[in-house]
């Protein structure tokens, strides 16, 4: 479990310096425990600014590995793993938990909305959906989004780990955000389309589910672990019109037969979910990130 913690000070570090967002981060390490990885470390930053202040006001390490200690002790109940940290935490208990009392009301803030799209794809009948939500999730109070068809908003608490409809791929956890470049582009049935950057593949889908299966989606990604999790997605959420393309879009020729009838293409480039963890990251964080906006700008260029 040590290792565990390892890593997810180590992604924690990077996306506190602006050089990934949680998401690609955790998609991209070796680790194997990718969802207690991504748990962590998102949960980690959503407390990021009490931990801090327990950490400075504790005389502790301002580390990344101390914060998460910290997260996992006071906020999940417990430490699983070993070592002189843990030992030194552990005789800081009682004072740990005065400090959390403490600055926790302080520090508070509002959480960002969860939102959850249908997949029209597999979901031929959304309104149904929507039931078996309000049957499973009786008190989350979720709405529709007022621009956005299919998007739903739930509380940031709302769990759907256990959740049939999403282990199924009925419905997707995606950001609002997430949703707006395939409704700006709106392609119409029966249109060819290329994702220029497609993985992990949820603008992809809902590219796809605008087209209610019909036309083309090529899914063009040219990273190899990215690519397989695109593939599982499409395969996972019942996508029959889309082909998913291992290649550098830049490298593709406009000539090629293969997209001849392509009339939309899909460009959201470097996918930049960095500063949506939390509002008071923006203004912790701002700083840090100048340098990463700038960088991805030129890129998006």
């Amino acid at each position: 479990m040590s290792f565990l913690y390892k890593e997810c000070a180590r992604i924690l570090e990077l996306v506190v310096a602006g050089r990934g967002s949680v998401k690609s981060l955790c998609l991209s390490t070796k680790n194997k425990a990718k969802t207690k990885v991504y748990a962590i470390v998102f949960n980690t930053l959503q407390n990021y600014r009490t931990l801090k202040i327990i950490a400075e006001e504790a005389q502790l390490e301002s580390t990344a590995l101390v914060y998460v200690h910290l997260y996992e002790l006071l906020y999940r109940g417990g430490l699983k793993t070993g070592g002189p940290l843990k030992v030194k935490l552990m005789k800081m208990l009682p004072v740990l938990k005065e400090l959390k009392e403490k600055h926790n009301k302080s520090t508070t803030f509002k959480r960002l909305p969860l939102y959850v799209r249908i997949n029209t794809l597999l979901a031929e009948d959304p309104t149904r959906v929507i039931k078996q939500l309000q049957t499973q999730f009786p008190d989350s109070k979720f709405t529709g989004d007022p621009h956005i068809n299919f998007l739903l908003k739930f509380p940031p608490t709302t769990n759907f780990s256990k959740c049939r409809l999403y282990r199924n791929g009925q419905i997707i956890i995606q950001d609002k955000a997430s949703c707006m470049s395939a409704t700006a582009l709106a392609p119409p049935r029966d249109a060819h389309v290329i994702d220029a950057c497609s993985a992990p593949g949820n603008k992809t889908l809902h590219v796809g589910a605008l087209l209610e299966n019909t036309g083309s989606v090529f899914a063009v990604e040219r990273d190899s672990k990215r690519f397989n999790k695109l593939k599982n997605n499409i395969k996972k959420h019942g996508a029959k019109n889309i082909t998913p393309v291992r290649e550098d879009f830049l490298k593709i020729l406009p000539s090629d037969p293969m997209y001849s009838k392509v009339t939309h293409i899909l460009v959201d480039p470097s996918c930049s979910g960095s500063g949506m963890v939390t509002e008071n990251l923006v203004s912790d964080f701002k700083s840090k990130n100048v340098k990463r906006v700038s960088e991805l700008a030129a890129l998006q260029k």
